[in-house]
């Protein structure tokens, strides 16, 4: 009888990767503007040509005159989104975004990373603004590679503690627990830095807009966590608890 519980964030670990990585892919910005102008009661800078991969810094100004509220659901699915800077203070998610509201004047800026081709549109339901970023390239969420770890609940070890991954490149990690011990396991860090397509359970595919907390078994079971990573690091995973056991590894992503 399979009881998983999926924690609102982060699970574990990889295997091994040979060629030429990608790199960091939240660096070296190319920049996009968009202004609110109130007064004339329209919004300039709608439409965009974008690259998935690709790392964009979108720079939107209001001058106050009116209460916006910006949405683009469909690019938030389908990007990494590093930060949002208003005034100089710097917001980092582990998840994407609902929508940047103005209520005075004043300027944001987003760094994200399109991650799936398409016509996305960005909107002001209220005025009735609206725009259109169009993603090219290929999706970094295809092709994923697939990886296999196994928990083994009586011995409280991770079959592998060491993996090698790249930038850019999809995984889909697949872990298994025998569910002889009652464990959680979390990558924090990993996720932080990486896009989160969706987690698999029994059959039932979970999208998520974002990172999350942990994987919990209080059986035994297989979890399906999709995702692609974008900065390179050490990343550890670890089972909270267990770490003096030995339940602890590295993710080294190049």
């Amino acid at each position: 009888m399979k009881k998983i519980t999926a924690a609102l964030a982060a699970a574990t670990i990889l295997v091994p990767v040979t060629a030429m990585a990608a790199g960091n892919l939240a660096s070296q910005p190319t920049f996009l503007e968009t202004s609110i102008d109130g007064a004339g009661n329209v919004m300039n800078g709608t439409e965009f040509e974008l690259e998935t991969g690709k790392y964009y810094i979108w720079t939107i100004e209001s001058d106050g005159i009116l209460e916006t509220l910006i949405q683009a659901p469909e690019l938030f699915r389908n990007a990494w989104f590093n930060q949002v800077i208003i005034n100089d203070k710097e917001i980092h998610s582990s998840g994407s975004l609902y929508g940047l509201e103005f209520d005075g004047p004043g300027t944001l800026t987003v760094g994200f990373v399109p991650i799936r081709p398409g016509v996305y549109p960005f909107f002001v339901e209220e005025q009735g603004f609206s725009g259109t970023m169009t993603v090219t390239g290929s999706s970094m969420s295809t092709g994923a590679t697939p990886l296999d770890v196994e928990i083994d609940g009586s011995a409280l070890t991770f079959s592998t503690t060491e993996f090698e991954l790249e930038t850019g490149k999809a995984y889909n990690l697949r872990i298994t627990s025998d569910g002889v011990e009652e464990l959680m396991v979390q990558a924090p860090a990993l996720w932080r830095n990486s896009w989160i397509n969706q987690i698999v359970i029994d059959g039932i595919e979970v999208k998520v807009n974002g990172a999350f907390y942990g994987i919990e078994w209080d059986d035994e079971g297989t979890v399906s966590i999709s995702f692609v990573p974008l900065r390179p690091g050490n990343y550890e995973f670890f089972a909270p608890g267990y770490q003096e056991r030995g339940m602890v590894g590295t993710m080294i992503v190049r």
